[in-house]
Protein backbone atom coordinates (compact mmCIF):
# COMPACT_ATOMS: atom_id res chain seq x y z
CA UNK A 1 0.00 0.00 0.00
CA UNK A 2 2.78 2.50 0.65
CA UNK A 3 4.38 1.70 -2.40
CA UNK A 4 1.24 2.13 -4.36
CA UNK A 5 0.68 6.17 -2.65
CA UNK A 6 4.17 6.39 -3.72
CA UNK A 7 4.48 5.78 -7.05
CA UNK A 8 0.71 7.27 -7.43
CA UNK A 9 1.89 10.21 -5.80
CA UNK A 10 5.44 10.67 -7.67
CA UNK A 11 2.97 10.34 -10.77
CA UNK A 12 1.01 13.32 -9.94
CA UNK A 13 4.03 15.01 -9.48
CA UNK A 14 5.03 14.16 -13.14
CA UNK A 15 1.51 15.69 -13.93
CA UNK A 16 2.46 19.06 -12.19
CA UNK A 17 4.96 19.65 -14.67
CA UNK A 18 3.01 19.47 -17.19
CA UNK A 19 -0.56 20.54 -16.21
CA UNK A 20 -0.43 22.01 -12.95
CA UNK A 21 -4.04 22.54 -12.94
CA UNK A 22 -5.00 19.23 -13.45
CA UNK A 23 -2.48 18.14 -11.15
CA UNK A 24 -3.64 20.56 -8.21
CA UNK A 25 -7.00 18.99 -8.12
CA UNK A 26 -5.52 14.79 -8.14
CA UNK A 27 -5.94 13.35 -5.04
CA UNK A 28 -4.57 9.78 -5.00
CA UNK A 29 -6.56 7.44 -3.10
CA UNK A 30 -5.52 3.41 -2.26
CA UNK A 31 -8.30 0.98 -1.21
CA UNK A 32 -7.59 -2.30 0.32
CA UNK A 33 -9.87 -4.96 -1.76
CA UNK A 34 -10.27 -8.74 -1.53
CA UNK A 35 -7.12 -11.16 -1.87
CA UNK A 36 -7.95 -11.33 -5.58
CA UNK A 37 -7.04 -7.92 -6.62
CA UNK A 38 -5.74 -6.93 -3.16
CA UNK A 39 -5.51 -3.08 -3.96
CA UNK A 40 -7.01 -0.44 -6.26
CA UNK A 41 -5.69 2.55 -7.04
CA UNK A 42 -7.61 5.97 -8.00
CA UNK A 43 -7.24 9.39 -8.94
CA UNK A 44 -9.78 11.36 -8.35
CA UNK A 45 -9.97 15.16 -8.40
CA UNK A 46 -11.23 17.96 -6.00
CA UNK A 47 -14.49 17.83 -7.42
CA UNK A 48 -14.59 13.93 -6.55
CA UNK A 49 -14.40 12.82 -10.29
CA UNK A 50 -12.61 10.01 -10.82
CA UNK A 51 -9.83 9.85 -13.73
CA UNK A 52 -11.56 7.01 -15.88
CA UNK A 53 -14.93 9.50 -15.84
CA UNK A 54 -12.62 12.31 -17.18
CA UNK A 55 -11.96 12.81 -21.02
CA UNK A 56 -9.36 10.84 -23.33
CA UNK A 57 -6.71 13.42 -23.51
CA UNK A 58 -6.51 13.76 -20.03
CA UNK A 59 -6.73 9.74 -19.06
CA UNK A 60 -3.75 9.47 -21.51
CA UNK A 61 -1.67 12.54 -19.98
CA UNK A 62 -2.43 10.60 -16.66
CA UNK A 63 -1.17 7.30 -17.84
CA UNK A 64 2.59 8.95 -19.64
CA UNK A 65 3.53 10.64 -16.48
CA UNK A 66 2.56 7.47 -15.12
CA UNK A 67 5.11 5.57 -17.08
CA UNK A 68 7.28 8.63 -16.74
CA UNK A 69 7.55 8.26 -12.68
CA UNK A 70 7.81 4.33 -13.34
CA UNK A 71 10.54 5.08 -15.46
CA UNK A 72 12.92 7.13 -12.93
CA UNK A 73 11.77 4.75 -10.32
CA UNK A 74 12.81 1.56 -12.01
CA UNK A 75 16.27 3.23 -13.34
CA UNK A 76 16.99 4.56 -10.14
CA UNK A 77 16.29 1.26 -7.85
CA UNK A 78 17.66 -0.89 -10.24
CA UNK A 79 20.71 0.85 -11.48
CA UNK A 80 19.87 -0.55 -15.28
CA UNK A 81 17.87 1.14 -18.21
CA UNK A 82 14.46 1.14 -18.98
CA UNK A 83 13.11 0.83 -23.19
CA UNK A 84 10.09 2.83 -23.51
CA UNK A 85 7.73 2.07 -26.40
CA UNK A 86 4.92 4.52 -26.96
CA UNK A 87 3.16 4.62 -30.26
CA UNK A 88 1.73 8.30 -30.68
CA UNK A 89 1.94 10.46 -27.83
CA UNK A 90 0.37 13.45 -29.47
CA UNK A 91 -3.53 11.31 -29.26
CA UNK A 92 -5.85 13.44 -27.80
CA UNK A 93 -3.33 15.85 -26.05
CA UNK A 94 -2.79 19.88 -26.75
CA UNK A 95 0.14 20.94 -28.88
CA UNK A 96 1.61 22.46 -25.68
CA UNK A 97 1.33 19.19 -23.84
CA UNK A 98 2.73 17.11 -26.72
CA UNK A 99 5.75 19.87 -26.31
CA UNK A 100 5.85 19.03 -23.06
CA UNK A 101 5.74 15.03 -23.37
CA UNK A 102 8.38 15.40 -26.00
CA UNK A 103 10.58 17.44 -23.71
CA UNK A 104 10.01 15.15 -20.33
CA UNK A 105 10.97 12.07 -22.90
CA UNK A 106 14.40 14.21 -23.62
CA UNK A 107 15.30 14.86 -20.73
CA UNK A 108 14.56 11.23 -19.95
CA UNK A 109 17.12 9.93 -22.23
CA UNK A 110 19.47 12.69 -21.54
CA UNK A 111 19.71 11.40 -17.78
CA UNK A 112 20.85 8.27 -19.59
CA UNK A 113 18.71 5.36 -17.70
CA UNK A 114 15.71 5.31 -20.33
CA UNK A 115 15.28 4.80 -24.23
CA UNK A 116 12.47 6.23 -25.61
CA UNK A 117 10.92 5.09 -28.83
CA UNK A 118 8.20 7.29 -30.21
CA UNK A 119 5.99 7.03 -33.23
CA UNK A 120 4.29 9.39 -34.66
CA UNK A 121 2.22 10.90 -37.89
CA UNK A 122 2.52 14.14 -36.92
CA UNK A 123 4.83 15.98 -38.73
CA UNK A 124 5.20 18.98 -36.27
CA UNK A 125 5.99 16.90 -33.61
CA UNK A 126 9.08 14.81 -36.32
CA UNK A 127 10.05 18.25 -36.95
CA UNK A 128 11.07 18.91 -33.37
CA UNK A 129 12.85 16.01 -32.95
CA UNK A 130 16.55 16.28 -34.30
CA UNK A 131 16.90 14.63 -37.49
CA UNK A 132 19.72 12.01 -36.48
CA UNK A 133 17.66 10.17 -34.14
CA UNK A 134 15.02 9.87 -36.24
CA UNK A 135 14.08 6.24 -37.99
CA UNK A 136 11.74 5.34 -41.18
CA UNK A 137 10.95 1.56 -40.93
CA UNK A 138 9.92 0.44 -43.57
CA UNK A 139 8.87 -3.22 -45.13
CA UNK A 140 11.27 -4.45 -48.14
CA UNK A 141 10.33 -7.94 -49.31
CA UNK A 142 8.10 -8.48 -46.31
CA UNK A 143 11.12 -7.55 -43.93
CA UNK A 144 11.75 -4.59 -42.06
CA UNK A 145 14.21 -2.04 -42.89
CA UNK A 146 15.51 0.74 -40.85
CA UNK A 147 16.67 3.81 -42.74
CA UNK A 148 18.31 6.86 -40.49
CA UNK A 149 16.81 10.19 -40.60
CA UNK A 150 20.40 11.63 -41.51
CA UNK A 151 20.34 10.79 -44.67
CA UNK A 152 18.46 13.03 -46.66
CA UNK A 153 16.72 10.90 -48.73
CA UNK A 154 15.47 9.22 -45.52
CA UNK A 155 14.17 12.70 -44.87
CA UNK A 156 12.52 13.37 -48.15
CA UNK A 157 10.83 10.26 -47.90
CA UNK A 158 9.86 10.61 -44.20
CA UNK A 159 8.34 13.93 -45.12
CA UNK A 160 6.38 12.09 -48.22
CA UNK A 161 5.23 9.66 -45.61
CA UNK A 162 3.86 11.93 -43.33
CA UNK A 163 1.75 13.58 -46.02
CA UNK A 164 2.46 17.15 -45.65
CA UNK A 165 1.49 18.13 -48.73
CA UNK A 166 0.81 21.94 -50.36
CA UNK A 167 -3.03 22.76 -50.96
CA UNK A 168 -3.16 26.79 -51.92
CA UNK A 169 -6.82 26.56 -52.21
CA UNK A 170 -7.66 26.94 -48.82
CA UNK A 171 -8.23 30.10 -47.63
CA UNK A 172 -8.44 29.35 -43.55
CA UNK A 173 -8.37 27.02 -41.73
CA UNK A 174 -10.34 26.51 -37.82
CA UNK A 175 -9.50 23.37 -35.91
CA UNK A 176 -11.81 23.10 -32.89
CA UNK A 177 -11.61 20.71 -29.69
CA UNK A 178 -15.69 20.34 -29.88
CA UNK A 179 -19.20 20.76 -30.71
CA UNK A 180 -19.57 23.87 -28.71
CA UNK A 181 -16.57 25.88 -30.42
CA UNK A 182 -18.54 24.87 -33.47
CA UNK A 183 -21.51 26.16 -32.02
CA UNK A 184 -19.46 29.46 -31.14
CA UNK A 185 -18.03 30.21 -34.51
CA UNK A 186 -21.28 29.69 -36.13
CA UNK A 187 -23.30 32.37 -33.73
CA UNK A 188 -19.98 34.76 -33.69
CA UNK A 189 -19.89 34.25 -38.11
CA UNK A 190 -23.76 35.60 -38.15
CA UNK A 191 -22.88 38.46 -35.94
CA UNK A 192 -19.70 39.81 -37.54
CA UNK A 193 -21.66 38.82 -41.15
CA UNK A 194 -24.13 40.79 -39.98
CA UNK A 195 -22.21 44.32 -39.43
CA UNK A 196 -19.40 43.94 -42.47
Amino acid sequence: KAELERLAKKTVEKIQEMSPELANTLNPQVKNKNWDSLFSVTLSGDDGIAINKRGSGTRRLVLLNFFRAKAEDTAHSRHTGTIYAIEEPETSQHPNHQLMLLDAFQELTEQGFAQVILTTHTPTLARKVDRNFLRLVTLDAGHPTILLGSDDVTLASIKATLGVLPDHDVKVFLGVEGKWDIEFLKRISKIINATD
